[in-house]
């Protein structure tokens, strides 16, 4: 003050105004610089605070992690998962993943306010996430919370809308509980979202993505919960959806029509729930799922025709509609995805017969697994399944496959199961002769039981690698 007053003193004639507006105009500045870094210096110590309030509400750090490291004579800048920036020295990301640390979650944690990065998964974190963890300001950078893997529970709290900076959320595999709060939709900037693996239930908002809601939404992952009711139309408005991830819960209804015309979609898994219905016959029609590579709804109830425009979903690599209630054929058109690696048919109600040239014409060269099991098809096994080259596994079991087991069977270098059994089917090939499978080291198991007449046993299934329990030879009818 005495300084301020000698400058009054000094400066009030007019002549010398202009370095007085000056001088002032340096002290204003000064104030202020000095104030910003007080500031600073406060906000760095509080910082420092937080880390040691989490430090303090960890109860187990079995590799000492912390313990050697989060020490009051080091910057904690250079703390092990601790980033901080170079200017202000700011903390801006914390990861502490994957120590083993046992604990709770201080509610001082919603204080670093320059946070943009929070990892704390695979841990065992336990008790319940601050509710106001985003209220008051708090985390206002946040860009990415991590918690998976740990064991919270309780409420998921609706102050997570209030971090409007949030890309991406994963809180799967704990065991959180009651509803997904309706606010969550309103994260406008929100990419990913993995609730999966807990113990929510109830319903999903039916305008999740409505009203321009979560417009750069890229994951959803709601499986292994206990949600039921409709799965919301809205979801097709949410135009950046890559991964719809339903499974395992008691959803029920229909499939909305309008989830096919999400245009970027690459995995849509709705399988162990109890959706009823068809599927509709356009379903890859009009370049819809263009980029759509896994398709799952397994154990649900569905029925009618298997959609033959199917195989106008050009990247498709898995598809699984077993444990349902589709009839008809298989539609032939299915054996033309070139990129194919998994169809699982089975325990469905299909009928008819498998084409000859199944595998023919360099078809499905990249088939991993077939499964058509616990079905009522019939006819010859193809021949034509040693061009899949890549087959490692079979299923046709519990059907009605007649004549002999063709021997190009055993020419698929890469199989490793074969299961055959519950057919009609006569013999292994011409006189029961199967050379080649003396020579395949892969094959780990083959099932044959309960055929018409099956009595040539090949020398090599009883002294190579293969299961030979569940040959069940006394079974078949010779």
């Amino acid at each position: 003050m005495a300084f301020v007053g000698f400058l009054f003193s000094h400066t009030i004639s007019t002549h010398n105004m202009d370095t007085f507006s000056t001088l002032l105009l340096l002290l204003i500045l000064f104030s202020c610089v000095s104030l910003s870094a007080a500031h600073n210096i406060t906000q760095i110590k509080s910082d420092e605070s937080i880390l040691h309030a989490l430090k303090s509400h960890i109860t187990s750090d079995p590799f000492n992690m912390l313990k050697n490291n989060w020490t009051s004579g080091t910057s904690f800048c250079t703390w092990i998962g601790v980033t901080c920036d170079s200017r202000r020295s700011r903390v801006t990301k914390l990861n502490i993943s994957d120590m083993g640390l046992e604990g709770s979650i201080p509610q001082e944690i919603g204080n670093l306010s320059s946070l943009a990065y929070l990892d704390m998964s695979g841990n065992s974190f336990h008790g319940r996430l601050p509710k106001n963890i985003c209220s008051h300001n708090n985390l206002q950078r946040l860009k990415l919370l991590d918690l998976s893997s740990n064991k919270l529970q309780g409420d998921i709290p609706s102050s997570l809308y209030q971090c409007p900076q949030l890309e991406s959320i994963d809180l799967s595999r704990n065991s959180f509980g009651g509803y997904v709060p309706a606010q969550i939709s309103n994260i406008t900037l929100l990419k990913e979202l993995d609730l999966g693996v807990n113990n929510l239930r109830g319903r999903l908002p039916k305008d999740i993505c409505s009203h321009n809601n979560l417009q750069r939404l890229k994951l959803l992952n709601l499986s292994r919960n206990e949600m039921e009711g409709d799965i919301p139309s809205s979801l097709y408005q949410c135009p950046q959806l890559e991964s719809i991830d339903l499974s395992d819960n008691y959803f029920g209804g229909y499939v909305p029509t309008q989830i096919w015309n999400i245009t970027l979609l690459k995995v849509l898994d709705l399988s162990w729930n109890n959706l009823i219905g068809r599927l509709p016959k356009d379903i890859c029609s009009h370049n819809n799922l263009q980029r759509l590579k896994l398709l799952n709804l397994s154990r649900n109830e569905m029925e009618g025709d298997i959609p033959s425009s199917l195989y106008q979903c050009p990247q498709l690599e898995s598809i699984d509609l077993s444990d349902n209630y589709f009839g008809g054929y298989v539609p032939t058109q299915i054996w033309n995805i070139t990129l194919l690696k998994v169809l699982d048919l089975s325990w469905n109600n299909l009928i008819g017969r498998l084409p000859n040239d199944i595998c023919s014409h360099n078809n499905l060269q990249r088939l991993k697994l077939l499964d058509l099991s616990f079905n009522k098809l019939e006819g010859d096994i193809p021949s034509s399944l040693y061009q899949c080259p890549q087959l490692e596994s079979i299923d046709l079991s519990r059907n009605s496959f007649g004549g002999l087991v063709p021997t190009q069977i055993w020419n698929i270098t890469l199989l490793k199961e074969l299961d055959l059994s519950h057919n009609n089917l006569r013999d292994f090939g011409e006189n029961g002769k199967a050379t080649a499978l003396a020579s395949n080291d892969i094959l780990q198991f083959l099932n044959a039981q309960s055929n018409n007449k099956i009595g040539h046993t090949p020398k090599s299934v009883k002294s190579g690698n293969i299961l030979f329990s569940f040959w069940g030879l006394r079974r078949n009818g010779f």
